[in-house]
């Protein structure tokens, strides 16, 4: 990719070489719209001719609020095409709590102060009373048919240095970050990434991932598009309902990669159906990112699926942040992904991690995320001591990592240390691959032991009657004894709540992790928060917690 024409010379130049190759294959309901490249570049010019007549000129901001659709790639790229700096934000559902949606996003719109926003007739009143006195245009989709292409001019040229998009974090922690790439980082992730996966024209990427994360917007979005690629796009909300439409598109469209979050293997393998009969060997790569990829999350995908032609060598742990675009770093092909063996009690005390043989008693599990991609540098800030490998921040920098967040000057400085990007993450490094443990903010320190949060919350969910994926789990400070207090709320699959139920998940934590929470707290369906990209909101959920005067 040409950072001087960016995505949009990308979309010209596959458009000339390959007119009626497939661009996006979307999937509404049970139909599917298909637009070549040749119609891609149309619409794109509708869109951008549309945004002109609004008014929008290059360097100004267009905010995108859409569900899944085909408008929300044009528009995209309509805004790209003018010069103009798009960004994707969550479409409000029923799931989300409106008095944390319209704030959180009234913020947010304050901050990127867009020219114009693009939304649907009976979300524009909401939109627009959250945009508050900003002076902005309000286009609704779908376009109008009279929408001329041929206003749309020449594409911009991308000046150097300007932002190409400003992609939002998913606000698991605290308050969602901006990330703003150039057009010359995009290229420089896109020619470390597509080698790595051996992307090329003919590859086509199934994907249910939102377009405001960004995996489904560099990963199944832009860098298939720099490559000429097909991208096969499927509803989350219809994907989260019934998986198995994805193993449907796989099959439809032959398709070559895919990308997933851990708990998409899970949910996958949880919902398969008995008579699944589908053909999945066209599958190069099930690319696990996201979140840290669980050595016994994959091994079951594997196990479950592998009737349908599933192999382990198709599974590729994946490190990713949208600091460094997407990718950072990515496990090889190799006939079952990559696992150590360390040593609990040096992990979680010292700091250090001592690999173990033979799944020792008190070991746990890592999987590796491969060795750092071409241009990037990986390093671990420890303050560990003893035998091992060093545990620690997982730092990082390189020709594709950002050089600050986008009008946040306070996050920036906390941001880098000496010119490494701190990125949050805890792991460590064996050879040149590395292992991802967890986060700085998701450890709960309880009497000098690091408690990682996923990893309670992955044993909680071990419990029979709680409710997979809706299980939350932070530390609250406890001063009269010096530590932490343990806290796991538990979504129950039932509604109710039982002595029984609070036994069997302390049970499973204790066994799993040798730790007892000092409280199981359980609640019924729909009372925990997550991120608009379907994270746990460990911050929210603390902070309501201890606001009910739980936390006694």
């Amino acid at each position: 990719m040409d950072p001087s024409t960016g995505i949009v010379g990308s979309l010209l130049h596959h458009a000339a070489r390959t007119p009626w190759r497939p661009f996006l294959i979307l999937r509404r309901g049970r139909y599917w719209q298909q637009y070549s490249y040749k119609e891609a570049v149309v619409e794109t010019r509708r869109w951008a001719a549309a945004l002109r007549s609004a008014g929008v000129a290059a360097d100004q901001h267009v905010t995108i609020a859409l569900t899944h659709c085909a408008d929300i790639y044009f528009a995209f790229l309509g805004a790209v095409w003018l010069g103009a700096v798009p960004t994707i934000i969550p479409f409000p559902t029923p799931k989300q709590d409106p008095s944390l949606y319209w704030p959180e996003y009234a913020d947010l719109l304050a901050e990127l102060r867009p020219s114009a926003l693009v939304t649907y007739a009976d979300n524009a009143q909401a939109m627009r009373q959250a945009l508050g006195g900003i002076s902005c245009a309000v286009l609704e989709a779908p376009l109008a048919r009279s929408a001329e292409p041929e206003k749309a001019g020449d594409p911009a040229m991308i000046a150097a240095g300007r932002p190409l998009f400003v992609q939002y974090s998913s606000g698991t922690t605290g308050r969602r970050k901006g990330v703003a790439p150039d057009a010359s980082l995009l290229a420089a992730h896109a020619a470390a990434l597509g080698p790595a996966l051996g992307l090329d024209g003919t590859d086509r990427i199934a994907s249910w991932l939102p377009l405001y994360h960004d995996m489904g917007l560099v990963g199944c979005f832009l860098t298939p598009l720099s490559f000429g690629s097909t991208i096969i796009a499927l509803d989350p909300f219809e994907w989260t309902a019934d998986p198995a439409i994805l193993l449907d598109a796989i099959e439809r469209f032959r398709a070559t990669l895919v990308w997933m979050p851990n708990f998409a293997f899970r949910h996958t393998v949880r919902t398969l159906p008995e008579d699944a009969a589908y053909r999945l060997d066209t599958v190069r790569a099930f690319v696990s990112s996201a979140e840290p990829c669980r050595p016994e999350t994959m091994a079951g995908f594997v196990t479950a699926l592998s009737h349908l032609g599933v192999r382990g060598d198709q599974i590729r742990p994946c490190y990713g942040l949208a600091e460094a675009v997407l990718a950072a770093a990515l496990a090889p092909p190799r006939p079952q992904p990559r696992t150590l063996r360390v040593d609990a009690v040096a992990l979680e005390q010292d700091a250090r991690a001592r690999v173990v043989r033979n799944g020792k008693s008190g070991s746990r599990a890592f999987a590796s995320c491969g060795p750092a991609l071409r241009g990037i540098e990986l390093r671990i800030a420890s303050r560990g001591r003893g035998v091992g490998l060093p545990v620690g921040e997982i730092e990082l920098r390189g020709s594709h990592c950002f050089q600050g967040y986008f009008r946040n000057s306070a996050a920036t400085d906390t941001a880098f240390r000496d010119g490494w990007y701190r990125t949050g993450d805890i792991g460590f490094i064996e050879g040149d691959e590395l292992f991802v443990c967890g986060r700085t903010k998701e450890i709960v320190i309880v009497n000098g032991r690091n408690l990682y949060a996923p990893d309670v919350e992955a044993a909680a969910g071990e419990a029979a009657g709680v409710k997979p994926g809706r299980i939350c789990a932070f530390g609250v400070e406890d001063e009269e004894i010096g530590t932490e207090r343990l806290i796991v709320l538990v979504e129950t699959a039932d509604g109710q709540a039982s002595r029984t139920l609070i036994r069997s998940v302390k049970s499973a934590i204790t066994r799993r992790l040798q730790a007892t929470p000092h409280r199981v707290v359980a609640v019924p369906p729909g009372h925990l928060v997550k991120t608009t990209s379907g994270k746990m909101h460990r911050a929210e959920n603390r902070r309501r917690f201890l606001q009910d005067g739980a936390g006694g």
